[in-house]
Protein backbone atom coordinates (compact mmCIF):
# COMPACT_ATOMS: atom_id res chain seq x y z
CA UNK A 1 0.00 0.00 0.00
CA UNK A 2 2.79 2.44 0.90
CA UNK A 3 4.50 1.88 -2.45
CA UNK A 4 1.17 2.41 -4.25
CA UNK A 5 0.55 5.73 -2.47
CA UNK A 6 4.08 6.90 -3.26
CA UNK A 7 3.53 6.06 -6.92
CA UNK A 8 0.27 8.03 -7.03
CA UNK A 9 1.87 11.04 -5.34
CA UNK A 10 4.83 11.02 -7.72
CA UNK A 11 2.62 10.52 -10.78
CA UNK A 12 0.45 13.52 -9.92
CA UNK A 13 3.51 15.60 -9.05
CA UNK A 14 5.10 14.71 -12.38
CA UNK A 15 2.02 15.74 -14.34
CA UNK A 16 1.78 19.14 -12.67
CA UNK A 17 5.55 19.66 -12.86
CA UNK A 18 5.51 19.12 -16.62
CA UNK A 19 2.95 21.92 -16.98
CA UNK A 20 5.10 24.30 -14.92
CA UNK A 21 8.15 23.20 -16.91
CA UNK A 22 6.65 24.95 -19.95
CA UNK A 23 7.28 28.27 -18.21
CA UNK A 24 10.63 30.05 -18.69
CA UNK A 25 13.35 29.71 -16.08
CA UNK A 26 13.61 32.54 -13.59
CA UNK A 27 16.63 34.06 -11.92
CA UNK A 28 16.19 32.13 -8.73
CA UNK A 29 17.80 29.28 -6.84
CA UNK A 30 15.89 26.66 -4.89
CA UNK A 31 17.16 24.63 -1.93
CA UNK A 32 15.34 21.43 -0.97
CA UNK A 33 16.68 20.64 2.49
CA UNK A 34 15.93 17.86 4.94
CA UNK A 35 18.67 18.85 7.38
CA UNK A 36 19.31 22.59 7.10
CA UNK A 37 22.98 22.56 8.13
CA UNK A 38 24.38 21.46 4.74
CA UNK A 39 22.81 24.41 2.87
CA UNK A 40 23.26 27.27 5.36
CA UNK A 41 26.61 28.54 4.11
CA UNK A 42 25.76 27.89 0.47
CA UNK A 43 22.63 30.03 0.76
CA UNK A 44 24.73 32.88 2.11
CA UNK A 45 27.36 32.46 -0.60
CA UNK A 46 24.81 32.34 -3.43
CA UNK A 47 23.40 35.58 -2.05
CA UNK A 48 26.89 37.11 -2.07
CA UNK A 49 27.84 35.98 -5.57
CA UNK A 50 24.55 36.26 -7.49
CA UNK A 51 21.38 38.31 -7.71
CA UNK A 52 19.15 35.26 -7.58
CA UNK A 53 15.98 35.12 -5.56
CA UNK A 54 16.54 32.39 -2.98
CA UNK A 55 13.86 29.84 -2.10
CA UNK A 56 14.44 27.39 0.76
CA UNK A 57 11.92 24.58 1.02
CA UNK A 58 12.07 22.66 4.29
CA UNK A 59 11.44 18.98 3.81
CA UNK A 60 10.85 16.67 6.74
CA UNK A 61 12.54 16.62 9.29
CA UNK A 62 14.28 20.00 8.71
CA UNK A 63 13.98 22.44 11.63
CA UNK A 64 15.77 25.41 10.06
CA UNK A 65 14.42 28.61 11.69
CA UNK A 66 12.01 30.44 9.39
CA UNK A 67 13.52 33.82 10.31
CA UNK A 68 17.12 32.80 9.68
CA UNK A 69 17.56 34.83 6.48
CA UNK A 70 16.21 38.22 5.56
CA UNK A 71 17.15 37.71 1.92
CA UNK A 72 15.66 34.23 1.39
CA UNK A 73 12.10 32.96 1.36
CA UNK A 74 11.74 29.91 3.60
CA UNK A 75 8.76 27.67 2.87
CA UNK A 76 7.53 25.27 5.52
CA UNK A 77 7.13 21.57 4.80
CA UNK A 78 4.79 21.39 1.77
CA UNK A 79 1.93 19.41 3.32
CA UNK A 80 -1.02 21.45 2.04
CA UNK A 81 -2.08 21.44 -1.67
CA UNK A 82 -1.10 25.06 -2.31
CA UNK A 83 2.32 24.48 -0.69
CA UNK A 84 2.80 21.39 -2.84
CA UNK A 85 1.95 23.37 -6.00
CA UNK A 86 4.30 26.16 -4.96
CA UNK A 87 7.10 23.63 -4.48
CA UNK A 88 6.56 22.17 -7.95
CA UNK A 89 6.43 25.65 -9.49
CA UNK A 90 9.72 26.71 -7.94
CA UNK A 91 11.35 23.38 -8.82
CA UNK A 92 10.32 23.74 -12.47
CA UNK A 93 11.36 27.37 -12.90
CA UNK A 94 14.57 27.71 -10.84
CA UNK A 95 17.88 27.98 -12.64
CA UNK A 96 19.70 25.89 -10.00
CA UNK A 97 18.53 23.24 -7.54
CA UNK A 98 20.46 22.28 -4.39
CA UNK A 99 19.56 19.25 -2.27
CA UNK A 100 21.07 17.55 0.79
CA UNK A 101 19.35 14.15 0.74
CA UNK A 102 17.50 11.65 -1.42
CA UNK A 103 14.51 13.55 -2.90
CA UNK A 104 11.87 11.19 -4.39
CA UNK A 105 10.22 14.03 -6.36
CA UNK A 106 13.16 14.01 -8.74
CA UNK A 107 12.05 10.60 -9.99
CA UNK A 108 9.17 12.18 -11.94
CA UNK A 109 10.32 15.82 -12.07
CA UNK A 110 12.96 16.02 -14.77
CA UNK A 111 14.73 19.36 -14.66
CA UNK A 112 15.60 21.22 -17.83
CA UNK A 113 18.96 20.23 -19.27
CA UNK A 114 20.61 23.55 -18.39
CA UNK A 115 19.56 23.38 -14.71
CA UNK A 116 22.19 21.89 -12.39
CA UNK A 117 21.07 19.67 -9.52
CA UNK A 118 23.74 19.80 -6.82
CA UNK A 119 23.87 17.12 -4.13
CA UNK A 120 25.44 18.54 -0.98
CA UNK A 121 24.56 15.46 1.07
CA UNK A 122 24.18 15.66 4.83
CA UNK A 123 27.37 13.92 5.87
CA UNK A 124 31.04 14.76 5.38
CA UNK A 125 32.03 11.09 5.46
CA UNK A 126 30.34 7.72 5.77
CA UNK A 127 30.52 4.90 8.27
CA UNK A 128 27.31 3.02 7.44
CA UNK A 129 26.39 2.05 3.90
CA UNK A 130 23.70 3.80 1.86
CA UNK A 131 22.23 3.78 -1.63
CA UNK A 132 22.94 0.70 -3.70
CA UNK A 133 25.23 -0.66 -0.97
CA UNK A 134 22.60 -0.52 1.78
CA UNK A 135 21.79 -4.14 2.72
CA UNK A 136 18.08 -3.18 2.97
CA UNK A 137 18.03 -2.44 -0.77
CA UNK A 138 17.50 -6.14 -1.45
CA UNK A 139 14.08 -5.99 0.22
CA UNK A 140 12.75 -3.15 -1.95
CA UNK A 141 10.39 -3.62 -4.87
CA UNK A 142 11.40 -3.35 -8.51
CA UNK A 143 9.42 -0.11 -8.77
CA UNK A 144 11.28 1.38 -5.82
CA UNK A 145 14.65 0.36 -7.26
CA UNK A 146 13.83 2.04 -10.54
CA UNK A 147 12.84 5.18 -8.64
CA UNK A 148 16.16 5.19 -6.79
CA UNK A 149 18.04 4.79 -10.06
CA UNK A 150 16.21 7.70 -11.66
CA UNK A 151 16.72 10.04 -8.70
CA UNK A 152 20.44 9.27 -8.53
CA UNK A 153 20.77 9.97 -12.25
CA UNK A 154 19.40 13.50 -11.74
CA UNK A 155 22.45 14.62 -9.75
CA UNK A 156 24.61 16.72 -12.08
CA UNK A 157 27.07 17.65 -9.32
CA UNK A 158 27.95 15.72 -6.18
CA UNK A 159 30.11 17.72 -3.79
CA UNK A 160 32.80 15.84 -1.84
CA UNK A 161 35.54 16.67 0.63
CA UNK A 162 37.82 13.70 -0.05
CA UNK A 163 38.75 10.99 -2.49
CA UNK A 164 37.38 8.50 0.05
CA UNK A 165 33.92 10.03 -0.18
CA UNK A 166 34.13 10.30 -3.96
CA UNK A 167 34.65 6.54 -4.19
CA UNK A 168 31.75 5.93 -1.79
CA UNK A 169 29.36 8.07 -3.85
CA UNK A 170 30.36 6.23 -7.01
CA UNK A 171 29.39 2.97 -5.33
CA UNK A 172 26.41 4.19 -3.33
CA UNK A 173 24.72 6.24 -6.05
CA UNK A 174 26.30 4.80 -9.17
CA UNK A 175 27.59 8.28 -9.98
CA UNK A 176 30.23 8.57 -12.74
CA UNK A 177 33.48 10.33 -11.75
CA UNK A 178 32.81 13.32 -14.00
CA UNK A 179 29.81 14.29 -11.84
CA UNK A 180 31.80 14.35 -8.61
CA UNK A 181 33.46 17.62 -7.65
CA UNK A 182 36.15 17.86 -4.93
CA UNK A 183 35.32 21.39 -3.83
CA UNK A 184 35.33 20.52 -0.14
CA UNK A 185 32.20 20.42 2.00
CA UNK A 186 30.58 23.84 2.58
CA UNK A 187 29.37 23.02 6.10
CA UNK A 188 32.98 22.44 7.22
CA UNK A 189 33.84 26.10 6.59
CA UNK A 190 32.58 26.72 10.11
CA UNK A 191 35.46 24.76 11.63
CA UNK A 192 38.03 27.01 9.96
CA UNK A 193 36.41 30.22 11.20
CA UNK A 194 38.05 30.67 14.59
CA UNK A 195 36.38 34.01 15.27
CA UNK A 196 32.89 32.67 14.65
CA UNK A 197 33.55 29.73 16.95
CA UNK A 198 34.87 32.07 19.64
CA UNK A 199 31.76 34.26 19.39
CA UNK A 200 29.44 31.28 19.56
CA UNK A 201 31.21 29.89 22.59
CA UNK A 202 31.02 33.26 24.32
CA UNK A 203 27.29 33.59 23.63
CA UNK A 204 26.53 30.04 24.77
CA UNK A 205 28.55 30.39 27.95
CA UNK A 206 26.65 33.55 28.82
CA UNK A 207 23.41 31.59 28.49
CA UNK A 208 24.82 28.50 30.22
CA UNK A 209 27.38 29.83 32.75
CA UNK A 210 27.39 26.61 34.81
CA UNK A 211 29.26 24.90 31.96
CA UNK A 212 32.36 27.05 32.27
CA UNK A 213 34.13 25.12 35.01
CA UNK A 214 33.52 21.63 33.60
CA UNK A 215 34.95 19.38 30.92
CA UNK A 216 32.13 19.23 28.37
CA UNK A 217 31.23 15.88 26.84
CA UNK A 218 28.94 15.90 23.82
CA UNK A 219 26.95 12.70 23.34
CA UNK A 220 25.52 12.65 19.81
CA UNK A 221 24.47 9.17 18.72
CA UNK A 222 22.84 8.23 15.45
CA UNK A 223 19.15 7.34 15.59
CA UNK A 224 18.27 3.78 16.57
CA UNK A 225 14.69 2.84 15.76
CA UNK A 226 14.31 0.84 18.98
CA UNK A 227 15.40 3.76 21.19
CA UNK A 228 12.16 5.62 21.69
CA UNK A 229 12.51 6.27 25.43
CA UNK A 230 15.22 6.85 27.99
CA UNK A 231 14.78 3.33 29.37
CA UNK A 232 15.89 1.89 26.05
CA UNK A 233 19.06 3.97 25.81
CA UNK A 234 22.09 1.87 26.52
CA UNK A 235 24.30 4.62 27.92
CA UNK A 236 24.22 4.16 31.70
CA UNK A 237 23.68 7.70 32.94
CA UNK A 238 23.83 6.68 36.59
CA UNK A 239 27.27 5.15 36.15
CA UNK A 240 28.41 8.19 34.15
CA UNK A 241 27.18 10.45 36.93
CA UNK A 242 28.88 8.49 39.70
CA UNK A 243 32.24 8.61 37.96
CA UNK A 244 32.30 11.94 36.13
CA UNK A 245 29.90 14.49 37.56
CA UNK A 246 32.49 16.28 39.74
CA UNK A 247 34.60 17.27 36.74
CA UNK A 248 32.43 16.81 33.64
CA UNK A 249 29.08 17.82 32.15
CA UNK A 250 27.29 15.60 29.65
CA UNK A 251 25.56 17.47 26.82
CA UNK A 252 22.99 15.46 24.88
CA UNK A 253 22.09 15.86 21.23
CA UNK A 254 19.41 13.26 20.59
CA UNK A 255 17.13 12.54 17.68
CA UNK A 256 13.82 14.46 18.16
CA UNK A 257 11.82 11.24 18.55
CA UNK A 258 14.15 10.15 21.35
CA UNK A 259 14.45 13.59 22.95
CA UNK A 260 10.65 13.82 23.25
CA UNK A 261 10.71 10.88 25.68
CA UNK A 262 13.79 11.91 27.60
CA UNK A 263 13.51 12.52 31.35
CA UNK A 264 16.63 13.97 32.91
CA UNK A 265 17.41 12.34 36.27
CA UNK A 266 20.69 14.25 36.74
CA UNK A 267 20.14 17.94 35.87
CA UNK A 268 23.40 18.95 37.56
CA UNK A 269 25.34 16.62 35.25
CA UNK A 270 23.24 15.96 32.14
CA UNK A 271 22.13 18.84 29.90
CA UNK A 272 19.78 17.99 27.07
CA UNK A 273 20.25 20.61 24.35
CA UNK A 274 18.62 18.55 21.61
CA UNK A 275 17.04 20.89 19.08
CA UNK A 276 18.02 24.03 20.99
CA UNK A 277 21.30 24.76 19.23
CA UNK A 278 22.76 23.76 15.85
CA UNK A 279 24.91 20.65 16.21
CA UNK A 280 27.98 22.55 14.98
CA UNK A 281 27.58 25.02 17.86
CA UNK A 282 27.50 22.15 20.33
CA UNK A 283 30.59 20.64 18.74
CA UNK A 284 32.44 23.93 19.04
CA UNK A 285 32.05 24.05 22.84
CA UNK A 286 32.54 20.32 23.52
CA UNK A 287 35.91 19.21 24.88
CA UNK A 288 35.31 15.65 23.74
CA UNK A 289 32.76 13.69 21.73
CA UNK A 290 30.96 10.41 22.28
CA UNK A 291 29.16 9.00 19.26
CA UNK A 292 28.60 5.68 17.51
CA UNK A 293 27.89 5.41 13.76
CA UNK A 294 27.09 9.06 13.17
CA UNK A 295 28.94 11.09 10.54
CA UNK A 296 29.43 13.83 13.14
CA UNK A 297 32.90 12.37 13.79
CA UNK A 298 34.16 13.51 10.39
CA UNK A 299 33.42 17.14 11.24
CA UNK A 300 34.42 17.03 14.88
CA UNK A 301 37.82 15.71 13.82
CA UNK A 302 38.56 19.16 12.39
CA UNK A 303 38.56 20.54 15.95
CA UNK A 304 41.37 18.13 16.90
CA UNK A 305 39.72 17.01 20.13
CA UNK A 306 39.26 13.51 21.57
CA UNK A 307 36.53 11.19 20.28
CA UNK A 308 35.16 8.03 21.86
CA UNK A 309 32.82 5.53 20.22
CA UNK A 310 30.05 3.83 22.16
CA UNK A 311 28.93 0.98 19.88
CA UNK A 312 26.99 -1.29 22.22
CA UNK A 313 25.16 -3.00 19.32
CA UNK A 314 28.08 -3.18 16.92
CA UNK A 315 27.51 -6.70 15.61
CA UNK A 316 23.76 -6.39 15.02
CA UNK A 317 24.09 -2.90 13.54
CA UNK A 318 26.75 -4.09 11.11
CA UNK A 319 24.50 -6.95 9.99
CA UNK A 320 21.56 -4.59 9.54
CA UNK A 321 23.22 -1.53 7.95
CA UNK A 322 26.70 -2.59 6.89
CA UNK A 323 29.88 -0.50 7.04
CA UNK A 324 32.11 0.81 4.28
CA UNK A 325 35.14 -0.42 6.21
CA UNK A 326 35.74 -2.49 9.30
CA UNK A 327 34.34 -0.30 12.07
CA UNK A 328 37.29 -0.54 14.45
CA UNK A 329 39.72 0.28 11.66
CA UNK A 330 37.73 3.28 10.46
CA UNK A 331 36.87 5.21 13.61
CA UNK A 332 39.69 7.33 15.14
CA UNK A 333 39.08 6.61 18.80
CA UNK A 334 38.55 3.81 21.34
CA UNK A 335 35.46 1.64 20.81
CA UNK A 336 33.38 0.61 23.84
CA UNK A 337 30.42 -1.75 24.07
CA UNK A 338 29.69 -1.01 27.73
CA UNK A 339 29.42 2.23 29.70
CA UNK A 340 32.03 1.13 32.25
CA UNK A 341 34.52 0.55 29.46
CA UNK A 342 33.70 3.95 27.96
CA UNK A 343 34.29 5.68 31.29
CA UNK A 344 37.66 3.95 31.64
CA UNK A 345 38.71 5.19 28.21
CA UNK A 346 37.66 8.76 29.06
CA UNK A 347 39.30 8.93 32.48
CA UNK A 348 42.48 7.18 31.25
CA UNK A 349 42.60 9.35 28.10
CA UNK A 350 43.39 6.33 25.94
CA UNK A 351 42.46 8.15 22.72
CA UNK A 352 45.35 8.43 20.22
CA UNK A 353 45.75 12.01 18.85
CA UNK A 354 47.79 10.86 15.84
CA UNK A 355 44.95 8.59 14.69
CA UNK A 356 42.50 11.45 15.07
CA UNK A 357 44.67 13.79 12.99
CA UNK A 358 45.14 11.22 10.23
CA UNK A 359 41.37 10.66 10.15
CA UNK A 360 40.65 14.39 9.85
CA UNK A 361 43.21 14.84 7.08
CA UNK A 362 41.97 11.90 5.01
CA UNK A 363 38.25 12.67 5.14
CA UNK A 364 38.54 16.48 4.86
CA UNK A 365 41.15 16.41 2.13
CA UNK A 366 39.64 19.27 0.08
CA UNK A 367 37.92 21.22 2.86
CA UNK A 368 39.94 24.29 3.79
CA UNK A 369 37.44 26.93 4.88
CA UNK A 370 36.65 28.12 1.36
CA UNK A 371 34.42 25.30 0.16
CA UNK A 372 31.20 27.34 -0.03
CA UNK A 373 32.84 30.02 -2.13
CA UNK A 374 34.40 27.42 -4.40
CA UNK A 375 31.27 25.39 -5.09
CA UNK A 376 29.11 28.46 -5.77
CA UNK A 377 31.78 29.78 -8.12
CA UNK A 378 31.74 26.42 -9.91
CA UNK A 379 27.96 26.35 -10.39
CA UNK A 380 27.24 29.95 -11.32
CA UNK A 381 30.40 31.29 -12.92
CA UNK A 382 32.20 28.31 -14.45
CA UNK A 383 30.07 28.08 -17.56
Amino acid sequence: MREFLISIYLFLSGCIFRLFRLLPLQRKTIFLTCFGDPVIRVVHEVHQQTKDALIIIKLKPCDLPTDMYSYAKIIQRPALPFQWLRLLFHLATARAVWIDNYVPLLATCRLKSQVPCIQLWHAVGAIKRFGWKDPAIQKRSTRALERFRTVYSRFTHVVVGSDYMAAIFQQGFGIPPERIFPTGIPRTDFFFDVEEQRNIRSEMMQCLPHLQQKVLILYAPTFHQQEMSLSSLQLDLELMYDNLHHTHMLILHLHPRVADHFHNPYPDFVLDLSGQYPIQHLMSIADLLITDYSSIAFEYALLDRPMYFFAYDLNSYEDERGFWQTYEALVPGPVSKHTAELITHITSQTEDPSKRIAFATAWNQYSDGNSSQRVVQLIYHNK
